[in-house]
């Protein structure tokens, strides 16, 4: 026969049900949120992601494919991606399927450094061209000593990756051991395809590369137009936006930088075209969802 509880084991046996309620509620408050975001994370989108990440004054862009295959183009000026990477990916992403760099310039290229020391990379693509830089230096060195597969940039080597088509179209031919007088027009220039949604990726080149693929014949309407040099004179002549005919255009650049990038001629340019513009500096990282029903870009 059991003993009736003295008042004393009662008010022990009530204080510790309420602090097991109590930890039992907390839980559910922490895991829910982070059980839809893993669901959500993992879901079947149907629609391709594009970030236009804020790095600061250069660029780093990432494709996220409707099963989750990253590829991320350039990593920016310093550290800063990884910052960047870590807002936008669940902390269980952590290998890019393809890792892109246009040019070997810094605002493009430090970043891909700490990238390939934290991430995993399973292929990468560049243009070889030769630039004295201890940064490019490093990064060479990096990629060999992790055994990372190299594709050298060449119009017609073209990635498919879960439904996504990136078309190589610039530069023409091979450039390995290069030496270029302005590396921003050897800039790999690729458009990324998915459902019929477009993206013209730029990196630097400037108004006579963008002369150069219009003479190419190649179609090069597309939804989305990443703004060539960070929003230079020197790039997004009114030509190429005629022909590529976005629906919006993303600028990635920094705050107060000292460039004054975007120029106002490029900002005007784009505004007569009836194009909807944004802006790192000003709104940070910005996401657009492509899917055949619609393009939609907003900062995250």
């Amino acid at each position: 026969m059991e003993r009736p509880l003295t008042t004393t084991a009662m008010q022990e046996k009530s204080f510790y049900q309420s602090k097991k309620l109590i930890v039992i509620g907390v839980a559910c408050m922490i895991l829910i949120p982070f059980i839809a975001w893993v669901y959500e994370s993992f879901a079947n989108r149907d629609a391709l992601l594009f970030y236009a990440l804020d790095i600061g004054q250069g660029d780093s862009l990432l494709l996220q494919t409707p099963h989750d295959k990253l590829i991320l183009i350039d990593g920016g000026p310093n550290q800063n991606v990884l910052q960047a990477l870590g807002d936008v990916l669940p902390f269980f992403m952590r290998t890019f399927d393809y890792v892109i760099l246009t040019h070997p310039d810094r605002d493009h290229l430090d970043g891909l450094l700490p990238v390939l020391e934290r991430y995993g990379v399973k292929n990468f693509m560049l243009t070889g061209i030769w630039k004295d830089n201890a940064f490019y230096r490093a990064l060479i060195e990096k990629i060999l000593e992790n055994k990372i597969p190299v594709q050298f940039a060449e119009a017609g080597s073209d990635i498919v990756i879960d439904g996504v088509t990136l078309d190589i179209l610039y530069p023409t031919k091979k450039l390995i051991g290069d030496r270029p007088a302005d590396p921003n027009d050897t800039s790999i220039i690729i458009k990324a395809t998915y459902d019929g949604r477009l993206i013209m990726l730029t990196g630097d080149a400037g108004v006579e590369i963008e002369k150069r693929i219009m003479e190419s014949g190649a179609d090069l309407h597309s939804d989305i137009l990443k703004a060539g040099h960070h929003g230079s004179r020197t790039s997004t002549s009114d030509e190429f936006v005629s022909a590529v005919k976005p629906t919006y255009a993303v600028i990635s650049d920094g705050r107060d930088n000292s460039f004054g990038h975007p120029h106002k001629e490029v900002v005007a340019t784009l505004m007569r075209h009836g194009v909807n513009i944004l802006r790192t500096d000003q709104l940070g990282t910005i996401i657009c969802t492509l899917d055949k029903d619609s393009v939609i870009c907003e900062k995250e």
